[in-house]
């Protein structure tokens, strides 16, 4: 994520104003792995907005770029590892529920 402030150019009303929220425009850039739903673009463009003062009459603007980002087989996690070890924790929830305890 890359955000940039930058001052609204001056007219009248903003000359004599000090700086403010309301005379300071943002330009957000998010880069995002192609892999990513695009669902999640529509989700970030509505929540970006509401969570910070983000103004679009003000100059505010917001991007998403999406590039293919480069493979590193130690950080990828491939589906198929997910189901394994959905499986595997399955599994033992099954054997960790077979053990009975004796009373003491």
């Amino acid at each position: 994520m890359n955000v940039k402030f930058s001052l609204i150019e001056s007219n009248e009303e903003t000359k004599n104003a000090p700086p403010s929220a309301s005379n300071i425009k943002m330009e957000i850039n998010l880069l995002l792995d192609e892999t990513v739903l695009p669902t999640v673009d529509t989700f970030l463009k509505e929540a970006i907005p509401l969570a910070i003062n983000f103004d679009q009459k003000r100059g505010d603007t917001l991007a998403i770029i999406r590039k293919d980002f480069p493979n590193d087989p130690t950080v990828h996690f491939h589906r198929n590892n997910a189901v394994r070890l959905k499986i595997i924790g399955q599994k033992s929830l099954k054997h960790s529920r077979q053990v009975t305890t004796l009373p003491v």
